[in-house]
Formats: C-alpha cells, structure tokens, sequence
C-alpha cells in the first residue's frame, strides 16, 4: 500500500543534491543519482544532501550506489557486465539527445540548478574516457558511415581483436559459469529481479512479472502483449519497439524508461509513473492513462509533457 502511495504522489519520493568542488546540482529522484553512478559521472567522493545544507560522501550511502558498481571493485567478470551496462545505458546519439534544444534529466547529466555552471556550454559530468571516446566514435560512424579507404582498415582492426579476445581468453582460463538459477537466466514470475540483464527479444506474451525489479533491463523488441506488470518497477529500461498491446502496468515505475515505438494499444498504465519516460512514436490507441505521471515525458510527437502532468500531457 505505500508504494502504492508513493507511485501516485511522486513528489514525496526522496530528492538528492549532487555537489563536487563549488558545484551544486539537482535535485535528482535517487533512481537518477544511481544512473549517473553506475555511468561513472558520479563517483563516491562526490557529496549529495538533500536539503542543501548537510553534505555527506556519497559512499555513505549505499542506497546510491548500484550493486553491479559494488561487485566491479573485486570481480573481473562483474568489471565487464559493468562495462556492458554503461554502453547499453548510453546507447543514444548525442544529436538526437538534444535535437529538442532542452534538458532531459532522464537521458543527459545533472543540469546545474544550483552553484556555478561550467563554462563552454558543456551539461555532462566528467565520465570515463573509455566511454566517451566510444560515444565519439559512434556518432561519427553513425552520421559520416565508414569512408571506403579505411573499410581495409577497420577489417584488420576486428581481426585483431578478435585474436586479442582468443588470446585473452586462453591466458585467462574458463571463465565464472554461469548456471541457470543466476539473475538472469531466472523464470518469469511475480517479482523477479532482471535488474540490469540484456533480454532482447524475449517472448513474455500474458506472463505475470508483478512488482518484478526491471530496472535498466533490455528488453527492446520484446513480446510482452497482455503480461501483468502491476507494481513492476521499469526505470530507466529499454522498452523500444517492444509489444506491450493490452499490458497491466497499473502502478507501475516507468521513470526513463525507453518506450520509443511500442506498441502499448490497450495497456492499462493508471496510477503509473511515466515522468521523463521517451514515448516518441509509441502507439497508444485505447491505453488508460488514469492518474498517470507524464512529467516531463516525451510524448508521442516527440514535445515534452509540462511539469505536473498528470493523466494526459500538457
């Protein structure tokens, strides 16, 4: 029943202030200060508050830190999943992220709100190089394609790390096994934890993942036409061109979440909270959006819903 509360009065959910040096940030819902931790632009010796005034470590509050980031610091397998997660999180195109000309504090970094803004126009906090130069290289690939001069090239790349790879693999031995009682390998049921997993694809067809934990999950292009998700918590996952027609997701967390090009025709989504979530292109002919959280959604034409609204956007 409190969840059910807190679902329909998102405001009273707590709300973080990020501080590194004079820079003051926020406030964040505390699913956001875990995404920006487990994307590397919050460390542990930056400071949240949450009235401004009393400032703390971030590592003392393990509430804020994702498991998966907790797990990299002594498992090598765990430093790769966590490496998989930060691409799959970051899977979008810098020009697409601000084609709209505004913030969306459910996609970029913290915007500055408070305290002094860095200089150059620049929104994003300070990430691991790796990423970023593979953002780079993306956006480029994505919007120049490769050139055929160096088509030779990038071939001779892939072989070598493909031998890379072998040779890494055979200096390491057999890796972890991964049996099929592991998080992700689990059934579908009420309350499963996919949290994090990569499950493209997944048929789902009437399955009941009620009050299951999918945050961050992939599941784009999934079959999940008609499955109950009443109280499933959604956040931040990747939803797109997912089949979603007839769904319960009454109550349910959606905050972030990608739902670009589902199909959600005739999906109950009451009482549900939809807040920074990406509708763009996603069909919604019949959908129930009774007491549904759209602030600062966006809808299916691709404007951003206003703050506080609430069953429709505005």
């Amino acid at each position: 029943m409190s969840r059910r509360t807190e679902d329909d009065h998102p405001q009273q959910r707590t709300l973080w202030y990020t501080r590194r040096g004079v820079s003051i940030r926020g406030p964040f819902p505390e699913e956001l200060v875990r995404r920006y931790v487990l994307l590397g632009r919050l460390g542990e010796d930056d400071e949240v508050s949450r009235d401004c005034t009393f400032w703390e470590s971030l590592s003392a509050h393990p509430e804020l830190i994702p498991e998966l980031v907790i797990e990299a610091r002594t498992s090598d397998e765990a430093r790769e999943r966590l490496m998989a997660a930060q691409l799959r999180e970051d899977e979008r195109d810098v020009s697409e992220r601000r084609s709209d000309g505004v913030s969306d504090p459910a996609r970029g970094a913290p915007e500055a709100t408070h305290g002094e803004r860095r200089g150059g126009g620049e929104r994003r906090g300070p990430e691991p190089d790796w990423m970023v130069r593979y953002r780079r290289l993306r956006s480029r690939t994505l919007r120049d394609g490769v050139p055929q001069r160096t088509r030779y090239g990038v071939v001779v790349v892939i072989i070598a790390l493909v031998v890379g790879l072998l040779w890494y693999a055979a200096m390491r031995g057999p890796g972890p096994v991964r049996h099929p009682g592991t998080k992700c390998n689990a059934a579908p049921a009420p309350g499963v934890d996919w949290s994090y997993c990569t499950l493209e694809g997944l048929r789902l067809s009437k399955a009941d993942l009620s009050r299951a934990d999918l945050r961050s999950v992939d599941l784009r292009g999934a079959d999940l036409a008609g499955a109950r998700l009443v109280g499933a918590d959604l956040s931040y996952g990747s939803f797109g061109i997912a089949d979603l027609a007839g769904a319960d997701l009454t109550g349910a967390r959606l905050v972030g979440t990608g739902l670009s090009g589902a199909d959600l025709r005739g999906a109950d989504l009451s009482r549900s909270d939809l807040s920074y979530a990406n509708l763009r292109g996603a069909r919604l002919a019949g959908a129930r959006l009774t007491g549904a959280n759209l602030n600062q959604a966006i809808w299916t034409d691709g404007r951003i819903c206003a703050q506080g609204s609430v069953g429709e956007c505005r």
